[in-house]
């Protein structure tokens, strides 16, 4: 974890850490605004909603890879053929 007197002075970009977006370098020091207890909150905030929408992403990818991996093993088994498109339909 980074420690936050990183994030205050011409470390990597608070933004670009969490989202990935925007500079990754920061130019100058933030100001005692952009530091105060609300913007850390957000930033809390936004990493938790991120999180928390990796973990869906995750979920949603293992159970399609599952899927997928139960359709090739049938493919290999014969139990199903693969009904190719018919690409001269439209």
């Amino acid at each position: 974890m980074i420690s936050f007197p990183i994030l205050i002075f011409n470390g990597p970009h608070s933004i670009w850490l969490i989202t990935g977006r925007g500079a990754m370098l920061r130019s100058t020091p933030l100001r005692e605004e952009e530091i105060s207890d609300k913007t850390v909150n957000r930033l809390i905030e936004e990493v938790k909603q991120l999180v928390a929408e990796n973990t869906m992403l995750k979920i949603e990818n293992k159970t399609l890879m599952d899927k997928n991996e139960k359709l090739i093993e049938k493919l290999n088994n014969g139990n199903i053929l693969y009904n190719y498109p018919n690409i001269t339909e439209s």
